[in-house]
């Protein structure tokens, strides 16, 4: 037995609408134009005068005496204060 096929549906197509891409806004970086930027940067602050010689102060307090930044106050918690 053959059994009819179903008239096309004049029903209204579904309410959502289809969506074929997702828009996502992200904020623009833009350059800082050259006549905004500053023409002189401020001087670093001095380093605290040290008159035992040390060349950085550790932030547990001992002053330590090394030649070289690397490994300066490791075992001490780091740099606090680097002298001149």
């Amino acid at each position: 037995m053959v059994t009819p096929s179903a008239p096309p549906s004049s029903a209204p197509p579904s309410s959502s609408p289809r969506r074929t891409h997702r828009v996502t806004h992200r904020p623009v970086t833009r350059p800082v134009p050259t006549h905004r930027r500053p023409t002189h940067r401020a001087s670093a602050p001095k380093a605290p005068s040290n008159p035992s010689g040390a060349t950085a102060k550790c932030k547990d307090g001992t002053l330590s005496y090394s030649q070289h930044h690397q490994g300066t106050c490791s075992h001490h918690g780091g740099v606090a204060i680097w002298y001149k």
